[in-house]
């Protein structure tokens, strides 16, 4: 517990509304949906697991839409707002953050505007390495380190 390590109740501006917002619900879940939660991530794991006796790697885009402009996510947004927002750009990464496989997003397009396009790679359980040597090798042929940064 956050307060008891710090000795002191916890000021209300030390957390941005949205987290702030979020710690309440969690607060208010039942130990009941929080196993039926649990049990259902688990249940999607072990269907990726099967969909990679097949595959080995799944390609999607990171989000849903073009990166929004500096400022309009924000933790400092009403909740409402942020959740508004953010559904339609995390998407693609749910199934990845649900079942625990290991997933990672690598800047292979550009916008017109000069933002980074992102695309995502999703891997079996424990295939991290394999992730690992197919980023190095989009890498070296796309390199991504350099590019210009634009605002």
């Amino acid at each position: 517990d956050r307060e008891a390590a710090l000795g002191r109740p916890m000021a209300p501006h030390a957390l941005e509304t949205v987290t702030r917002r979020v710690l309440e619900q969690a607060t208010q879940a039942s130990s009941e949906q929080l196993y039926r939660a649990r049990r259902d991530f688990e249940a999607i794991g072990l269907q990726m697991d099967l969909l990679f006796d097949d595959i080995d790697v799944i390609l999607s885009p990171v989000t849903g839409q073009l990166t929004p402009p500096l400022g309009r996510v924000s933790l400092q947004n009403s909740y409402e707002d942020y959740i508004k927002h953010i559904v339609g750009s995390i998407g693609f990464t749910v199934l990845a953050n649900v079942s625990g496989q290991p997933a990672m997003s690598v800047p292979l397009g550009m916008s017109r505007e000069g933002l980074p396009i992102g695309m995502m790679f999703g891997a079996a359980h424990c295939q991290e390495g394999l992730l690992f040597q197919l980023a190095g090798q989009l890498e070296q042929h796309r390199p991504w380190a350099f590019l210009p940064a634009q605002h």
